[in-house]
């Protein structure tokens, strides 16, 4: 729930944010236009998130944000 709530306040004067295991938002190009910074991390045997990691990192390429948004293949959620 931490990391969906991170990307939400990616718009609010931080530096950058760090969003693990987040869900994504529904309108997910129009909430990363000219967001701040974004570090991710996800787990690629998280079956709830699975494909989260791509499409955020790609959202944020389009967006032109800077990012890093990793998928570690063998963790599950939080691991």
């Amino acid at each position: 729930m931490g990391g969906g709530f991170a990307l939400l306040t990616v718009h609010s004067g931080f530096e950058a944010v760090s969003a693990n295991y987040a869900f994504l938002p529904k309108q997910l190009d129009d909430a990363m236009a000219d967001a701040c910074p974004v570090v991710a991390s996800y787990g690629g045997r998280d079956r709830a998130l699975r494909g989260a990691a791509a499409t955020l990192d790609d959202a944020l390429t389009r967006a032109g944000v800077v990012h890093d948004v990793r998928e570690y293949p063998e963790a599950g959620h939080a691991s």
